[in-house]
């Protein structure tokens, strides 16, 4: 009987795979033709029964058949068996057994259940979790306006800046707030001039903060859209990116230029998941002249532009981005284009030590000295290299140089790019630039927050440490002023999401918690309690 049982299923994985379900779904129909086929050879069936969680039952039922009748499910798992008359055939006492009775029973009782799985773990309801979220974001987003006070840094100096721009200054240098001079590209300049105009020259703080928060809607849209056109995490870590404390307060109370520009970005990231390059890099240069952290993504960008396209078309590409930059900064450096250049795109620009969030673990003079510059520099260089060299110099879909170089201005047939290659390489040099970054100011957390539930997915890191990632990057941008502490855990997390980055397969990660190597068990031990020695220090110097 066993032995019959095994051909069977046999038989049923074959047919399975020529038809190129799902594992997953697979997996659920084997599960569930054992528990007919043993009923029918007189095996306990109540046992095979419980065994079958009620979920997977109503998913299998669903699938083949809408209206919920059994017996049709029955007939057609058989049939794919390759059963004969006898399964075929079955008459209609066959249809009234018990195992029918149970299984209807426990449909009807447990179809909240099987819905409440889907909706967290099947794309086909991602609409309603978004919409849920969206909705409970714009109540949340007029709750915090109403009631938490706003706070002033920067949205004063803007105003200031802006001023002085609409009253004709064209000298960057020149260009000066409370807190400095303006340090951002012209995209910021316009940006904030009409934000200037729509908010009473800046007065009616409350109305920016309400144009804020649909920005943030914006941006946490789109994040779900690419969330759900790449369908690496599951559809429930779209709650993830509701969650962070920090990402709220940077868009609806400081009003930081940060969140427009990753706005722009995310919306570029989407177009180029839709293959629509050339108006995703005019996207993306408005991007970047918001603020220049946006050149992170540039490294990954330039190489999918050579394999979707071609040398030829790769120029053409580049050259609506500088042409975008040119146009938006005609006005300033027609007459002071060094000065523009030299303060637009400050790259030897020295950071203040009181506000950086990642290297308050270093001694100031460390921080500010040309050495640690250059060796954060290096480092960037190096790990960036051995990512790009993983996305697109190995593996099946590897990118040939003999074959750009061959001909390189002849006009070649785009070649579409998978969503999830596109997005992962995207995401992942970003936040390889943000680990080797000389400072983190607080909201910065912008540039990689809403893409943490994606990279995490990525790696094939155990549920735990996951949450122990999100936590302590949560934790170390909420922790004012920063402390050594708070710098060392983050940059502990950052290392082991960089790790496993690296680990992780290029085809995404469906990895199973529970099957984790030992080595890999015993090196997120060690962080783990590495991370507790560091909080045993923290109290011991506070007492």
């Amino acid at each position: 009987m066993e032995n019959d049982l095994h051909d069977q299923v046999d038989g049923v994985k074959e047919y399975l795979t020529s038809r190129r379900l799902p594992k997953l779904l697979q997996t659920k129909i084997l599960a569930l033709y054992e528990h007919f086929w043993s009923a029918q050879r007189g095996i306990d069936e109540d046992s095979m029964i419980a065994a079958l969680p009620p979920h997977i039952q109503m998913q299998c039922l669903d699938y083949f058949c809408a209206k919920g009748d059994l017996a049709s499910c029955q007939v057609e798992i058989i049939l794919m068996a390759g059963g004969k008359s006898k399964g075929a055939n079955l008459g209609s006492e066959k249809r009234t057994t018990r195992i029918d009775k149970d299984v209807v029973k426990v449909s009807a009782t447990n179809r909240a259940l099987s819905y409440a799985y889907d909706l967290l773990w099947s794309y086909r309801y991602f609409h309603i979790i978004v919409a849920i979220l969206l909705l409970a974001e714009l109540v949340l987003g007029v709750l915090i306006i109403q009631k938490i006070p706003y706070t002033e840094i920067d949205w004063k100096a803007y105003m200031q800046q802006v001023t002085q721009f609409k009253n004709g200054e064209r000298d960057y240098i020149n260009i000066r707030g409370d807190t400095g001079p303006l340090v951002y590209p012209a995209g910021h300049v316009y940006i904030y001039a009409f934000l200037h105009w729509v908010t009473n020259n800046g007065e009616d703080i409350r109305r920016a903060q309400y144009i804020f928060l649909g920005f943030y809607l914006i941006t946490i849209s789109t994040v779900f859209a690419i969330f759900y056109r790449s369908r690496v995490a599951p559809p429930w870590t779209a709650i993830l990116v509701c969650t962070s404390k920090r990402f709220h307060s940077i868009f609806m109370l400081r009003l930081f230029n940060d969140g427009i520009a990753m706005m722009f970005l995310f919306l570029a990231i989407y177009l180029f998941c839709r293959q629509q390059w050339r108006l995703g890099c005019l996207v993306y240069s408005f991007a970047v002249s918001i603020k220049m952290n946006v050149l992170l993504f540039a490294p990954a960008l330039f190489f999918l532009l050579l394999q979707s396209s071609g040398v030829l078309r790769t120029i053409g590409y580049l050259s609506i981005c500088a042409s975008l930059q040119v146009a938006l900064a005609l006005p300033f450096i027609k007459t002071f284009w060094w000065s523009y250049l030299t303060k637009a795109f400050e790259f030897s620009r020295v950071f203040t030590y009181q506000w950086t969030v990642n290297w308050k673990c270093i001694p100031e003079h460390i921080f500010l000295s040309k050495p640690w510059a250059l060796l954060l520099l290096s480092g960037h260089l190096l790990v960036l290299i051995a990512f790009l060299h993983k996305y697109y110099f190995s593996g099946p879909q590897r990118l040939s140089m003999s074959a750009l170089l061959y001909r390189p201005f002849q006009l070649r047939e785009r070649v579409p790019i998978r969503v999830e290659r596109i997005v992962t390489s995207l995401f992942v040099v970003n936040f390889v630039g943000i680990c080797f970054s000389r400072t983190l100011h607080y909201q910065f957390y912008a540039w990689y927050f809403p893409t943490l539930p994606y990279l995490l997915w990525k790696t094939n890191m155990p549920m735990i440490f996951k949450a122990k990632v999100l936590i302590i990057c949560e934790y170390a941008f909420n922790t004012f002023p920063a402390t050594d502490v708070s710098s060392t855990v983050l940059h502990l997390s950052h290392f082991m999401l960089l790790v496993s980055l690296y680990t992780a397969s290029d085809e995404g990660s469906n990895h199973d918690p529970m099957e984790t190597s030992q080595t890999q068990c015993m090196f997120w031990t060690c962080t783990t309690v590495a991370t507790r020695v560091a909080w045993c220090i923290h109290d011991a110097l506070l007492m």
